[in-house]
């Protein structure tokens, strides 16, 4: 299943992928039920209300949504265990659920093969509540379980040991097994995942005084803790505590840590990122207030199963075509895969070559509309009317002739009013 559609559901988080720093991607974001399903919904076809609890490894791939960025997951698997002898016991009812279903109860066998065959069987027919199939040898009787879809296989068995069930696991025991996912992006940057999630933990007081806690009994993200002193009091045993934690900080081997002493024996710490606490050996409930075992707290890279880190792009050439080998079934198998990539890449280049062609033709469109337009322009001016030119031309000249000679003759009216006056009178001038 990849999760190469652009659908985005993305919830609030703690871990964050990109492909570059300019260029993030939001990774693995822990989704809403609701969106969750959703998207389960749009994409698979798969109708579950409990999907997640189910299909972890599976829930989280459909979280990583983007473009050119791909989520693989694979199926789930659970190996058996080879059955001791022929089998003559019985299994009851209720002693073997998985995912939550009980088993019916299965009868004595005869041999290995045929108790491999009643479990597997029994597995089987109730696949369409659990979503896990069931394979067994016919030799050693081992009944291997899988969950195509990528879901967790949780096996709980209670009385029958494995070695008679043929199950991975038996006896008064719960197991689950889980699926792994695999990230692809096409960009040329790689892929980088980073933790984003922060962390707080908060001790209760110690119960149990003067207890030395010995180095490398407290180990915080990785980092082993010195060794601690024994207190007198609560306070003093938390405060003695408090002081190896805080060597390892300053000493810069502890990274994105804060640790408090809240007093009372209470120590609280703060991570960046996600925040691991593992206790053993003196370091105890009783003499550290942390609980025994692996305290975690925050959402990290490493609680969705994934590893922060850059994984940088590869490319890879394969041989071309013209090496293809159909003479055998892998051959064959690798002659799709190599022509559909040839057939992939010769679309990809035309789908090139189209636009190019379509920008060109816009281009020559544009060009042959200018061209007209200046020829227009052209063919107004080249195609004046002389003829109709000259006449307006003559025209203005014998107007202007006309009143120049106009002006001329008014010029000249005084001096014939003077003349007639001195005639009259009987002077010459």
């Amino acid at each position: 299943m990849n999760a190469t559609t652009a659908t985005k559901a993305y919830a609030k988080a703690g871990i964050e992928s990109g492909v570059s720093s300019a260029d993030p991607h939001k990774l693995i974001s822990m989704l809403y039920q609701g969106a969750l399903l959703a998207i389960a919904n749009a994409r698979n076809g798969i109708m579950r209300n409990d999907f997640s609890a189910k299909g972890a490894a599976l829930s989280k791939a459909i979280a990583i949504i983007d473009d050119g960025l791909n989520a693989t997951v694979g199926s789930t698997t659970l190996a058996g265990t080879t059955l001791a002898s022929a089998s003559s016991i019985a299994i009851a009812a209720g002693d073997i659920t998985i995912n939550g279903v009980a088993l019916g109860a299965i009868a004595a066998a005869t041999s290995k093969g045929e108790r491999g065959s009643q479990v597997a069987a029994a597995v089987n027919a109730v696949a369409s509540q659990t979503g896990v199939t069931a394979t067994f040898d016919t030799t050693t009787g081992a009944v291997a379980l899988a969950a195509a879809d990528g879901r967790n296989i949780t096996l709980t068995t209670t009385t029958v040991a494995a070695a008679v069930n043929g199950l991975g696991s038996g006896g008064a025991a719960t197991s689950t097994s889980y699926s792994n996912i695999s990230l692809s992006s096409t960009s040329s940057s790689g892929i980088t995942v980073a933790s984003k999630g922060s962390g707080t933990v908060t001790s209760s007081a110690p119960t149990t005084t003067g207890t030395a806690i010995s180095a490398g009994d407290i180990t915080i993200n990785g980092v082993s803790i010195g060794g601690a002193a024994g207190g007198a009091t609560a306070a003093l045993q938390a405060t003695s505590i408090y002081t190896a934690i805080a060597a390892a900080v300053t000493a810069g081997t502890l990274v994105g840590i804060t640790v408090t002493d809240g007093g009372a024996g209470a120590l609280t710490l703060t991570s960046t990122g996600r925040l691991d606490i593992v206790t053993s050996g003196t370091a105890t409930l009783a003499t550290t207030g942390f609980a025994a075992g692996t305290t975690s707290s925050g959402i990290g890279a490493s609680s969705v199963g994934l590893s922060a880190g850059v994984t940088a792009a590869t490319t890879t050439v394969g041989a071309g075509v013209s090496s293809l080998d159909l003479t055998t079934a892998a051959g064959a198998t690798a002659a799709l895969t190599t022509i559909d990539a040839a057939l992939s890449s010769v679309n990809s280049s035309r789908a090139s070559l189209g636009a190019y062609q379509n920008r060109l033709g816009s281009a020559v469109i544009s060009l042959q509309t200018t061209a007209e337009n200046l020829t227009n322009s052209r063919s107004r001016i080249s195609d004046a009317d002389f003829a109709a030119e000259t006449a307006l031309l003559t025209r203005g000249q014998i107007l202007q002739q006309a009143g120049t000679a106009m002006l001329a003759q008014a010029n000249r009216t005084s001096d014939i009013v003077m003349a007639l006056s001195c005639v009259k009178h009987g002077r010459v001038e």
